[in-house]
């Protein structure tokens, strides 16, 4: 069975309430859109979002976490952890063979569930491929490498994989500062997507590239921290004009027409943000 776990930020640091929960509820019924039964979906939160949306699989876990208020983009990537700790712990108590860690904004295929379900020895899957999309827009984006390095919503992993024992959050020291103060094999399950595969070669162990584009990459809201991360690195390039120009020729080659097939098996509709 497979296990989405979708951490989402407390309303006292949500930019937009409103906006959140609209997001949520177009990734819940995305993913609950799965052509096979043989899944669950768990949203990791402090708060219930105002979600009309309800599926038979669809669960909330309310955690207390007892932290300060996050306010540094390390602050808040720890208050994440947490929770996909919290989550993955619940996914592997009601059985979940293979876990997948997601953005509360994205989009996923429903061909997921039934791919793992017929694929269970496999120890999980890297998307290298996949959609970006910029919320309302009638084009939408292909990611042809490294998608999985860009987007949170890019993994899926055996779940024996994961420790999300008592001992392992003992393990995380109370004030973190700085990623590099977080224990390696943790920091390479729970923190940051870009060494989920490296994380999983370290036990031994190999992911398969997905056969297919699995996941939607959705920009233009102000909600995820793995938007704020690629915006960031954007403007971390430091690149010749020319080079800028020869990326800009290649990247509109990437663009065509979202199509009613696109829309209908990533569940993908449009919203109309609340001051966005």
């Amino acid at each position: 069975m497979l296990g989405f776990v979708v951490p989402i930020k407390s309303r006292k640091i949500s930019k937009s309430w409103d906006n959140l929960s609209l997001l949520l509820e177009r990734t819940a019924r995305s993913m609950c859109n799965q052509t096979h039964p043989d899944f669950r979906m768990i949203v990791v939160c402090q708060e219930k979002p105002n979600i009309k949306f309800e599926h038979p699989n669809l669960h909330y876990l309310t955690v207390d976490l007892s932290l300060p208020v996050p306010t540094t983009i390390v602050e808040k990537r720890v208050d994440k952890m947490y929770k996909i700790i919290a989550g993955v712990r619940l996914a592997k108590e009601i059985g979940c063979d293979h876990i997948m860690l997601a953005d509360g904004d994205d989009c996923v295929s429903r061909c997921l569930a039934n791919l793992v379900a017929q694929n269970k020895s496999v120890d999980g899957y890297f998307f290298k491929r996949g959609y970006v999309y910029n919320n309302n827009s009638n084009v939408i984006k292909v990611m042809r490498k490294g998608f999985h390095l860009y987007c949170g919503t890019t993994h899926i992993i055996r779940s024996d994989l994961y420790d999300a024992s008592e001992e392992t959050l003992a393990r995380i020291p109370e004030s973190i500062t700085s990623p590099s103060q977080i224990p390696k094999d943790i920091h390479h399950f729970y923190y940051c997507h870009n060494y989920f595969t490296r994380g999983v070669e370290s036990k031994g162990s190999h992911l398969e590239r997905l056969p297919f584009v699995g996941s939607i990459y959705i920009l233009g809201n102000s909600e995820n921290l793995s938007s704020e991360d690629f915006v960031n690195i954007e403007k971390r390039k430091n690149m010749s004009l020319k080079v800028r120009l020869l990326n800009l020729k290649a990247s509109l080659l990437d663009y065509r027409k979202l199509t009613p097939k696109i829309r209908e098996e990533f569940g993908l509709y449009d919203i109309e943000l609340i001051n966005p």
